[in-house]
């Protein structure tokens, strides 16, 4: 398991590598800092933050039958800051 996962390390290295200057150039053609290849770098949907990160999927689900109105307004607020970060000023 330890070479697989070593493996797997050296091409994420290797990945890293060749899209390195991609993002600027990206930039340049005027897409958004989030759409990056990560969804780490957050080019996910809002339920999605919500549920992996700040919810988790079980309470994510809840909330969908419990509390709608909030966890659309957490999904809203997710969404309107990337947008601030697309678009500043």
């Amino acid at each position: 398991m330890a070479k697989r996962l070593a493996k797997a390390g050296k091409h994420a290295i290797k990945f890293s590598k060749n899209i390195g200057d991609a993002y600027e150039e990206m930039a340049q053609l005027g897409f958004p800092p989030f759409a990056r290849f990560s969804a780490r770098r957050g080019g996910r949907a809002p339920f999605d933050t919500v549920s992996s990160f700040l919810r988790g999927m079980k309470g994510s689900m809840l909330d969908m039958y419990r509390r709608p109105e909030k966890l659309l307004a957490a999904c809203d607020a997710i969404l309107e800051r990337r947008n601030r970060a697309c678009h500043p000023g």
